[in-house]
């Protein structure tokens, strides 16, 4: 489930080769399958004393138990991915190529306004929910210790992300190591308070309609682009999600090449790649276009090719 994010973040990780993907995937499954069966071991090490209720769930209440599992994670991850994950500068370079931060509310209006960002997350949202509902009728104990055992579970789940891998480098690892491991900590605890509560539970929709809310509020500026210096190896990419209701986009700043050369690329969601720039050195050029809008995901993209230099390059949504 871990490997499922990286379809919405493909880009980020070309020129992996998918070998590699295929043992980062075994080594999930082997730590996390032993991780899990150990703690599940160690929970039933002891016999119990107490005798346990017979609980008769029909389809349609454990499909609300793992809808609302599902709604608990979306949120969980999209607030500790900002607060934490996407504070460290590292990072943001890593999937969007710039160091800029466009602050909370541009985040989330950026990420729940496209749809494949939502359905893949809600998705693995959903399977997080099954796996919690398996684990659940495993352990068979009291419920403030079977919580626990949740929580260790889930959370087994970030630790993994702390080792070595080709996907990521070891600050990208490090901040994804302390978001996901407290996130899914929190996040298993949960699960096993949903799965055991036997009264009407409505904080996680009560949770999920406020970030909606907040994350919808019109703010005075949508932009995305780059803010960044560019130099050896550097590469970038920022994803724009471009609403039916959208008259425009435009694609404004500046960029500055010292040595080398720098090619700027925008594709419109049909595939078509409706502006280039091939910027060779010395050269500071100022840019400002404009496109037609078109519903679906546009890519900003940047690739330096022996270049050195800075880039001031945003890309906003003309109502």
């Amino acid at each position: 489930m871990g490997l499922l994010e990286s379809l919405f973040w493909g880009e980020a990780f070309k020129g992996v080769d998918v070998n590699e993907y295929i043992r980062i995937f075994l080594r999930f499954v082997i730590t996390f399958g032993l991780f899990s069966g150990f703690l599940s071991l160690i929970a039933k090490r002891k016999p119990s004393n107490v005798q346990f209720s017979e609980r008769k769930e029909n389809f349609n209440q454990v499909g609300k138990k793992i809808l609302r599992i599902a709604t608990v994670y979306f949120v969980l991850y999209n607030l500790f991915g900002y607060f934490i994950a996407w504070q460290f500068e590292e990072t943001r370079a890593f999937y969007t190529g710039s160091v800029e931060n466009i602050g909370f509310f541009p985040s989330m209006w950026q990420n729940i306004s496209n749809p494949t960002f939502v359905i893949v997350h809600v998705f693995r949202g959903i399977l997080f929910g099954v796996a919690g509902y398996i684990f659940d009728k495993i352990l068979n104990f009291l419920r403030n210790r079977k919580i626990i055992i949740m929580s260790l579970i889930f959370g087994g789940f970030g630790f993994q992300i702390v080792l070595p891998n080709p996907l990521l480098p070891e600050m990208v690892r490090i901040s994804h190591f302390i978001e996901t491991t407290t996130s899914m900590l929190l996040f298993g605890a949960l699960v096993g308070l949903i799965l055991n509560y036997t009264k009407r539970l409505t904080l996680p929709a009560t949770l999920m309609i406020l970030l909606l809310a907040i994350s919808c509020q019109k703010e005075p500026i949508i932009r995305f682009g780059f803010n960044t210096d560019f130099g050896k190896n550097s590469q970038g990419i920022c994803i724009m999600n471009v609403s039916s209701g959208s008259n425009s986009i435009s694609l404004k700043g500046e960029i500055a090449v010292v040595v080398g050369e720098v090619l700027v690329e925008l594709i419109d969601p049909s595939g078509e790649t409706v502006f280039t720039g091939h910027f060779v050195s010395p050269k500071n050029l100022d840019v400002n276009e404009s496109f037609e809008a078109i519903s679906g995901n546009c890519k900003l993209k940047y690739k330096r090719m022996d270049g050195v230099g800075s880039m001031r390059l945003h890309l906003n949504i003309v109502n």
